[in-house]
């Protein structure tokens, strides 16, 4: 099954529900294209995406990686991501919709050569993530 073709130099993907639908859609982050997108299963079995961008062109330059966490705890996934050239760890939050829209939250500018971002708990709170990329502790969240 192909998602898409044609992609500008994607350098990541990752599978996750990000709708909460019950099918797993697809997040790129493309590398040229500098932007990260998703494509939601509308109807898997025939191949039917709905297409949208996380991060635009104009703002993540170098998109290198993509990864998926409930970062703010509220029980949607969100997304986050690095841009080489942008020099940035970002993340965007998801608003819980069936086609959801995304809101940016910078988690460390200025980071040179940002090639990775993860997310995982390392204060072991529920539903809470904490970013991290080259095993750098980039922030802190307090457990609630």
């Amino acid at each position: 099954m192909t998602v898409r073709s044609g992609l500008a130099e994607p350098r990541a993907v990752t599978v996750a529900d990000l709708n909460g639908d019950g099918w797993l859609d697809w997040l790129t982050a493309f590398w040229d294209g500098d932007a990260i997108s998703s494509y939601l299963a509308v109807i898997p079995d025939s191949n039917t995406w709905l297409t949208d961008t996380v991060a635009g062109a104009a703002s993540f330059d170098g998109a290198r990686a993509v990864a998926t966490a409930d970062i703010n705890g509220d029980g949607d996934l969100d997304v986050l991501g690095s841009a080489v050239a942008a020099d940035d760890i970002a993340w965007w939050e998801n608003n819980g919709a069936w086609d959801p829209t995304w809101t940016r939250h910078t988690v460390l500018g200025s980071l040179d050569g940002a090639h990775r971002a993860e997310a995982a708990d390392f204060e072991r709170c529920t539903g809470r993530a904490l970013p991290a990329s080259r095993s750098r502790f980039l922030s802190r969240m307090a457990c609630s």
